[in-house]
This record gives C-alpha cells, structure tokens and sequence, in this order.
C-alpha cells in the first residue's frame, strides 16, 4: 500500500508547486477574462493570459533587455488589477463545469505533481533552458551564453510558463510541466463542451453539463485520446501545450466564423481576439507551430470562401487584423535569435541535398507509423472524409469544423513531408523521426471534431437518453479510477536507472573540480546519463561528449577519447571488454565510477552500486 501511495505523494515539493501552478492558473484566466470580455469562450481564458503575459516577457526581453525579475513584476501588478475588475463585474471566472472536471481529476492531477524530469529532451532542452532563464533572469544571448542548453533559439511561450510557476513558488520546479499540461487537457475538454452546446444547442443533457457529462468530455482528451501518451504529457515537452493551444485556435476560428455567419458583431470581435491571443502562443511554441498557424488561417478563409452565409470580405478583414499581433510577436523573436544567438535550431538543407529520390521511402515509413496508430488513423480518416464532403457542401456548423479540422491535418501532414525532405539528415527522414510524436499536435483537433461527428451519429441512429440514463455512472468511475490503476504507468519517473543517473549527477557536482574536462562512457546505454549527468552538474564542469551503445567503441576510439586535450575525468555507468582494456586499472560491472586523470594514469575516485534491474 505504501508503495502505491507514493505514486501519488512524493514529497512535500508537491504542495508548493500545486499551490504556486494554481496561483498561475488563476492569474492568467483572470487577465484573459478581463481583456476578452464577457461574451467569450470562458474555457479559453487560459490561452487570452498566457498570450498576454508572454508578450509582456517577449517585448521586454528582446526590445529593452530588462530583467524578467521586473517583468514578473509589472505582470503582478496587471493581474491583480484583473482580479478586481473580473470579480466585480462577473465574480467567479473560472466555469463550474471546469471546478467540476478539477475534483474529478485529483487522482491525476495528484500523480502529476508527483512527477519528476526522465526523458532525455528535458534535461538538454525542456528543463534545462527554462532554469536558466529562472536563474539568470533574462533571454539566452551573445553574452548570456545558456551553454548546456540545446534549441536554445527555439521560441520561449512554454519556457515562460515553468518560468512563471517557479518565481511564485521561489525555486525552480521541474513538475510544472506536468502539472500545466494536465490543467490544459482539462480546460480544453470544457472548450470540447462548449463547441458540442454549440452545435446540438436543442439537446437537454447537452445542456444540464452534469457530472457524467463533463467526466465524459474529461475522458475524451485524456483516456480516450488518440494521441494521449504518458512520456508527452506527463513531461516538461511543448507538445501537449502544442495540441491544445491548437485545438483551441481552431475552435475560435470556428467560433469567429460561426459569429461571422449570424452576424454578431459584438461576439465576432471578442471570439477573434482570443483567436489573435491563440495564434500568439501558438506562433512561438516550436518551431513547426508557424505551419500550423498558416494552415489556420488559410483553412479559415476557406471555410469563408465555401460557405455562402458568411460575407467572404468581412471574414478577411477579420482574420488579417487578428494575424497581426501573432506575426509581430514572432518577427520580434526572429530579431532575437538573428541577432545574438547563432544555431540552436534546425533549419532547411541546401536543395542539392533534398531527398528527393528518397520521396517514395518516406512516404511509404510515414503511411506504416500512422497504421501502427490505428485508432488516431482510423478518426482522422473520418474526419478527412467529412472535410471532403463539407468542401463540396458548407453550409452547417459542423461542416465548418469539419473543413478547419481536416484541412490543417492533411495540410499538416503534407509540411512534415516537405521537412523530412528538405530538414532532416538521410538516416532521420527514411524512419520518419518523431513522426508520431509530431502528429500528437492536431490530438485535440481529431478530438473536437470526431466528437462533434460522434454525438451528431448518436442524435440519428441511437435513442442518447436511454443510452446516458443507464450508463451515465460509467464516465465518473473511469476518469476517477483509471489514473489508480495505471498508476504504475504513469510514474514511469520512478525508472531505477533514471533515479540512478540523477544521484550519481548529483554526487558528482561535489566531486568533479570546476570547469575540468569529463566524458562520460556508458556501452550498454543509450547516451541518456550523459544528458541526465551534465544537467545535475550545471555547468559545474565540462561536458567532453560521450560514447554510447551506437557508437563504435573499440581500441582507437578510446585511444582517442583518452587522449582527449585536458581530459581529467572520466564517468562510467557501463563497461565493456574494451574499456577494461584500455584503463588498465580494476574496474566492477555492478558499479558506476568516477575516474580521475593523473601523472601515473587513472585512478578510481569513487563508485555507486547499479540498481538490480530486471
């Protein structure tokens, strides 16, 4: 019992990062509701502050170098102001639907605070960059080198978010990523909700939103999603945040376009500003997100093109006024990154070099990862299918979802195409790299629309009364238990080699003089202690690289290793017939070990016993 307890409860860290995320959350939806109004998706309020704050860091940072210490600062003091004026004129501005969804999910939101830095991205890049702007206090630079850092050009909206939660909690925190990403998937099911009252506005239990109900759009972004995977969203990766704030840029479209299409001024300026906040994170969240903004607005001037209530002009002044902030915010960063840092992202090969006679390859790799998925594949073919259907006849609301949703995902697709063609080195495009992983940000755009689809079959062919009186018990005691009994799962932090690697990190950065030379060596690894070990170091001595188990290690690659210019230390979490060879001193396998360089060769300095994995 005890050991199933602490998949829970881990220390007591977890209350100060509930406590300061939730401090956060109400921050940014109290400014969001304050700058949208009161005719707005409340669910999205998350995306209108978010977007606001960010701009404030991003203008700030670039344009006038200021510390982020007086930007958090003058944020404060705007939120505060919001507090007042958003509780006066309305009171309570998070939904009750959502304060609902929240106590139905303490069991996950409990596991992820639980949760701990693991996967090899996070120490190089979704950790390591947001500590260093938490403890250097501004943007990487010419001179404010982030060194153990990777991507360090890449856009900073979901950096700011660690970054905010640790200043309120006065430490830096490595659960706020999973945290945030738990609250976003929730808050994007109640915007699901919203989209659904939208369409069937006629249905009864649509509109009671009774626990049933919103513990059943609760499980359709998280156990039912198609795209849901615990190593994404219970880590410091964009790519959850990526999927929502796309789900909720393409559900304000919808919303602006429908408000287009009847003719309401009033709400058509309020939905398109949260769409022009959207498109704000959206555009500086990765690097591949500027395509998913393009196809957005493209599919939404489609949708305006094909449907002939909607006034294809007005539609088009709308949305090229709501681009502007959105394309300011990135030109902006652009500047940044042109100006004081130089590499930290990926970028186009030369066209001589593009794998063009690879084409067939790709295509083929990319169809069998998506067969692999065959749930995901199976509803974006449906979807693909009503876009078709809503291109040649728009003139619903759900054929205006259909169309947004189907066009950015076979548009989408098309792009990372194009980028294994044209980005990725030969060995990387012929598997496809990541493929998957990239197809998780249109998850909420699959589940919006499938959902939409889902319940308009239901209102033709099955009798949704009897169906949800009977089993209506059923969503509540999923979304409840089914975080306990894939709790194992879920905590896949608690790796005994992963836990190995950072204590050993740890015990290192005590014994390792600073700024020495160390290389680490692990043959039977995969090269993750060596992100894992140069993480807790923090920059206390020098990274020299490592040899793993693709590398080739045999007598001249260690002859070269060891003959490394002021090499001083070497770090073994494995060992090899090789490298036993090639030290010459009396080394364990069940051990890591920490060797140091001196006159008459390498001496051991200290070890740690390998915990007994199965």
């Amino acid at each position: 019992m005890e050991i199933f307890l602490r998949y829970f409860i881990q220390s007591s860290d977890q209350v100060v990062s509930i406590l300061s995320t939730t401090v956060l959350w109400f921050s940014l939806t109290s400014l969001g509701a304050w700058v949208a109004g009161r005719e707005r998706v409340v669910a999205a309020d998350i995306i209108s502050g978010w977007a606001l704050v960010s701009i404030i860091l991003t203008v700030g940072g670039v344009l006038f170098s200021v510390s982020f210490t007086l930007l958090f600062s003058i944020s404060s003091l705007i939120v505060l102001l919001s507090y007042v004026f958003v509780a006066r004129r309305e009171g309570l501005w998070l939904s009750i639907p959502f304060l609902k969804l929240i106590f139905l999910a303490v069991p996950f939101i409990l596991i992820a605070s639980a949760m701990q830095g693991s996967q090899w991205d996070e120490f190089s890049d979704w950790l390591a960059i947001p500590r260093y702007l938490f403890f250097t206090d501004r943007f990487p630079s010419s001179e404010n080198l982030y060194p153990s850092a990777n991507t360090i050009a890449y856009p900073f909206n979901w950096h700011f978010i660690n970054y905010l939660a640790s200043t309120i909690s006065g430490k830096f925190m490595e659960n706020i990523g999973p945290l945030f990403n738990v609250l976003l998937l929730l808050s994007f099911s109640i915007g699901l909700l919203n989209v659904i009252n939208r369409v069937f506005d006629d249905d009864k239990i649509l509109y009671k939103q009774s626990w049933s109900l919103i513990a059943f759009v609760g499980l359709a972004t998280t156990l039912f999603n198609p795209t849901f995977a615990q190593k994404i969203v219970l880590t410091s990766y964009a790519d959850t945040s990526t999927a929502v704030v796309t789900g909720f840029a393409v559900i304000l479209s919808w919303f602006t376009l429908e408000c287009l299409s009847e003719g309401n001024r009033r709400e058509t300026r309020n939905c398109a500003f949260q769409l022009s906040m959207a498109f704000v994170i959206l555009i500086n969240l990765k690097q591949a997100t500027f395509a998913i903004f393009g196809l957005i607005v493209l599919g939404f001037i489609l949708v305006a093109y094909r449907d002939r209530s909607i006034h294809f002009l007005s539609a088009l002044k709308v949305i090229l006024i709501t681009i502007i902030p959105a394309i300011l915010i990135y030109s902006l960063w652009r500047y940044h990154v042109a100006m004081e840092l130089s590499g930290g992202e990926a970028g186009l090969m030369d066209f001589s070099l593009w794998h063009f006679k690879h084409v067939p390859e790709i295509l083929l790799q990319m169809l069998i990862t998506l067969l692999k998925k065959g749930y995901y594949l199976c509803l974006v073919i449906v979807i693909l299918v009503l876009a078709a259907q809503a291109f040649r006849l728009c003139e619903r609301p759900a054929d205006r979802l259909f169309l947004l949703s189907g066009f950015l995902i076979g548009g989408y697709n098309a792009f990372l195409f194009l980028i294994y063609v044209s980005s990725f080195g030969e060995f990387d495009a012929l598997r496809v790299a990541s493929y998957w992983r990239y197809n998780m940000h249109m998850g909420a755009v699959v589940i919006s629309a499938f959902s939409v689809w889902l319940v308009g079959f239901w209102h033709r062919f099955i009798n949704l009364h009897r169906f949800w009186a009977r089993f209506s018990w059923l969503p509540i005691a999923l979304l409840v238990l089914a975080p306990c009994i894939f709790a194992k799962k879920l905590r896949f932090d608690l790796d005994p080699m992963i836990r190995h690697y950072r204590s050993v990190g740890v015990a290192l950065s005590n014994l390792i003089s600073a700024n020495s030379l160390y290389i680490v060596l692990d043959p039977k690894g995969s090269g993750e202690s060596y992100n894992i070990t140069t993480y807790e170091m923090n920059d206390k001595g020098r990274p020299g690289g490592y040899l793993a188990a693709y590398h080739k290690i045999d007598e001249q690659s260690l002859k070269n290793v060891l003959a490394t210019e002021n090499l001083k230390y070497l770090i073994l979490y494995s060992l090899s017939p090789a490298i036993k060879e090639a030290l010459s001193i009396k080394l364990l396998d069940d051990q890591s070990q920490l060797l140091q360089k001196n006159d008459e060769g390498w001496r051991l300095i200290s070890s740690w016993q390998l915990p007994a994995v199965k």
